[in-house]
Formats: C-alpha cells, structure tokens, sequence
C-alpha cells in the first residue's frame, strides 16, 4: 500500500517525463525541456491507463484489507441486528453499507438469510467469523473436545473474506468457495487474451445470465464492445473507497468498545475484550446477547451501541457513495462537446473501394463531392 501511494504521488505532484531528463546530465539535458504535465498533454490515454492501474491496485488491497480484519462484517451484522431489533428504524438507511452487502451478497455477509431475532444474531455472526456450526448444536461438550479459550481465539482469524467488487480486479487471483481468499494470480495476469475473456464471460454471465458457450459465436468487434461495457460498469466499484468505510467501520467499533471496557467492566473483562485490535469485532456477538435478555452486572450495552451507529449513519452514511457520483461527473465532465461519445465504426472508409491503380492517377489528396444528383464529382485533374 505504502508503495502504492508513493508511486501515485510520484506522477500525480509532479512530471514524470521532466523529472527523469532532469536527473541526467549533458547534452541530453541541454536538448530537451518538455515542460510540466508532458504525458498528460501528449499521451493522455496512458496516463489513463496509468491511474485505472493504481485504482484497481488500490481497490484490491482495500478489499483485503478490510476482509482480513472483518470490521465491515462486523459493522453489517450490528447494522441488520438494530434494524431487526426495531431499535433502529427501517427508514434509516446505510447506503453505503447497503452497497457492499448487495455486492457481495447477503447470504455471504450474514452465512445464509439476515439474522432476525434471539440468538440468530450471535450464532450467525460467529459462524461469518470462522466458528464450526458444529459448536452450536445441543449436545456440544466443550470440555469433552477440550476447546479453550486460547484455541477458540485462534480460529477468529478464518473469517469470511470480502470478495473484489471490481470485475476487472477479480479475474486476476483466484479464490475458494469457502473463504475468498485470493490465493494467487489467475492466468489472465499475464495473457491478455484469457484477461478479456474472462471480464466478458463474467460480464455477459451477470448481466444477461449468458454461459461461456455464448462467446464462441461472437465476432472480434461483438467481443472487445462487450469488453467495454464491462469496464464500464466497474466505474462505480473503483471509485467506491472501501477503504474509507473500513476505517469508519473501525471508528465505530473502537468507540463501543471503548464504552464497554469503560461502563460496563464487569460483563465486559478488559483481559478478554481488549487483548488486541481484532477484539473490537469480538465484543459484537456479547453485546447481541442482551436481545435475548442475558444476565448482566450493568445495563445492557446494546442500545448504546445502536446509538453510535445511529450517529455514524447520520454524519457519513452516504459520503462514499455521493463522492462516487461527483467522481463520475467529474469525468463525464471533461467531454466539452456535452454530447455522447460516438461508437467508432469498424467499416472500411469509402476510398478503400478505389483500385491502387486509379489512386495512383491522382495526387496525394484524393477528394471527391457529391452533387445534388448525388453524383460523384472529382475537381481535381489527375496526373497523366
């Protein structure tokens, strides 16, 4: 990530071009002076490309970031447990949240259907956080499977990762089913054939329910129009920061947990609910257990809970999905002509249709006018 960023402000804060002849010496820098933004002015197609590079970078470890660490799981289970609880009203909405779980799927996010009521909320949000559903039944003997509290820690690390909202970013690793976890790059990282084909294949699959066969009988043009179509629809997941909404989410988490430990040390043990960072999720499932009317020391810590995510949804509950939107205008922006961009035509121009021999009889430029009889006229003698 560090490199990432150093590499962004690398081009974004000054001219790379500039700065390269700068560093040499001699006749080479005597002789060429481009001036400030030299790619921008005669390649902007590269620099493009250059940022749809470091969005896509950036996108991917803003996924696995926030998917390791689960604070964003954390965060949409306490999100559907207040709505469900009736603590927090329906029509208070987390667009942004609302997002990422429609992306990634609410069977994915809650393990199967939203918890509704009791001890669904805990049991789910620790089956999302990697515990055996076997640990749930009625007859379950801790002690006869000797599970301590260390070992029951340790399996808090296989949580269910968050999958790459990007098409074009999640082609290139490969996951299991289980957990999403990149493991390593797909063959589309370095062929580039297989890279289209495979953003087209999940493409046409998503929006249009197509299987792979689809694409045998599509043309070169059907296949790189289909292509773009797609990249185009990842506009709004690359410039969606996933990463902003995970540090919220941590903000969140730290401020309950904070006024746990503080106002309620009885229930909430610092030596078990402040051992590291990752215990900020921990606390989560503990609190669901004042819905079903578990015994506390002090009052219930739910509602307050609820009231911090009231408050986080009031002051920043849409603020990644409206700087999406002025993102997009900006871009949209840029076309002066105010029109839509045409469709390049992939037929051949009409010159191409005049023999090599005919062309050679006239001069370099070959014009030709329609009259009102819509006959050809060519003003121009030809050499002969």
């Amino acid at each position: 990530m560090l490199e990432q960023q150093a590499s962004v402000k690398k081009y974004a804060n000054g001219d790379y071009v500039q700065r390269t002849v700068d560093t040499t010496e001699g006749i080479i820098h005597d002789q060429y002076t481009f001036g400030n933004c030299f790619l921008l002015r005669k390649h902007p197609a590269l620099c493009g490309l250059i940022a749809q590079r470091h969005a896509m970078h950036f996108h991917e470890a803003s996924i696995a970031a926030a998917g390791s660490q689960g604070m964003i799981t954390s965060a949409a289970h306490l999100y559907n447990a207040a709505q469900q609880s009736g603590l927090l009203s329906h029509d208070i909405k987390w667009p942004d949240m609302d997002h990422v779980i429609r992306k990634q799927g609410s069977d994915w996010i809650f393990v199967g259907q939203r918890p509704k009521q009791g001890m669904e909320f805990s049991t789910q949000f620790h089956l999302a956080f990697g515990i055996g559903i076997h640990k749930f039944a009625k007859d379950y003997n801790s002690d006869r499977a000797k599970i301590d509290s260390k070992r029951s820690w340790q399996k808090r690390g296989t949580n269910r990762k968050l999958r790459n909202h990007a098409r074009q970013v999640e082609v290139l690793f490969q996951r299991r089913a289980k957990d999403a976890r990149q493991m390593a790059p797909t063959r589309a990282t370095d062929e580039t054939m297989a890279y289209v084909g495979e953003i087209v294949a999940n493409f046409l699959h998503d929006t249009a329910g197509l299987e792979r066969q689809a694409m045998t009988g599509m043309t070169s043009v059907e296949i790189l129009h289909q292509y773009k179509l797609a990249i185009q629809a990842d506009n709004v997941a690359l410039k969606f920061n996933i990463m902003s909404l995970y540090l919220r989410c941590i903000e969140l988490l730290r401020r309950i947990q904070r006024y746990c430990l503080e106002h309620a040390p009885y229930d909430y043990v610092k030596e078990e609910f402040d051992r590291d960072a990752l215990d900020m999720n921990q606390i989560l499932p503990h609190i669901f257990l004042d819905l079903v009317g578990y015994p506390r020391h002090h009052e219930p810590m739910f509602p307050k809970a609820v009231e911090f995510l009231r408050e986080t949804i009031e002051k920043h509950g849409n603020r990644e999905l409206e700087l999406v939107k002025s993102r997009l205008l900006d871009v949209q922006s840029q076309d002066r002509s105010g029109r839509e961009e045409a469709e390049p035509s992939f037929q051949n121009p009409q010159e191409d249709s005049i023999s090599f021999e005919t062309r050679a009889m006239f001069g370099d430029c070959l014009i030709g006018i329609l009259d009102e009889n819509m006959i050809c006229q060519m003003p121009f003698r030809y050499r002969g």
